[in-house]
């Protein structure tokens, strides 16, 4: 079996994009996740096959492309994804497993489904 590419998660990723949080007003489009809350709100078995081959997400890791870069990836890819960037300095992430104190980068990306693919 091979390893999961980004293209392999990519209908989960775009289905989880599309449940984020809506504002206000009421229903008013998904707003923007991280690649940590979206690796959270995969499939239990689709998040610990990502850990066993590419290790836990996060700083001190030891794992440059660890499983939350796997997501990261997936969004990239999707045309429908608008990507802005977050500073992550005093922020905790929780993957499900575990917290991460502090993101494998000072910046990481924040994900957010285009309106017009959610009618």
């Amino acid at each position: 079996m091979s390893m999961l590419m980004p293209k392999d998660i990519r209908s989960d990723v775009r289905r989880i994009l599309a449940s984020a949080a809506t504002g206000k007003p009421v229903g008013w489009k998904p707003q923007y996740v991280t690649a940590y809350q979206i690796f959270r709100r995969l499939p239990s078995a689709i998040r610990h096959r990502l850990v066993a081959e590419r290790g836990k997400p996060g700083k001190g890791s030891g794992n440059e492309f660890a499983a939350a870069s796997v997501v990261a990836m997936a969004c990239r890819g999707m045309p429908d994804v608008r990507i802005r960037r977050l500073d992550t300095e005093g922020i905790t992430f929780e993957t499900g497993t575990n917290r991460i104190a502090k993101a494998g980068y000072k910046v990481c990306g924040i994900y957010r489904l285009l309106p017009h693919q959610n009618n």
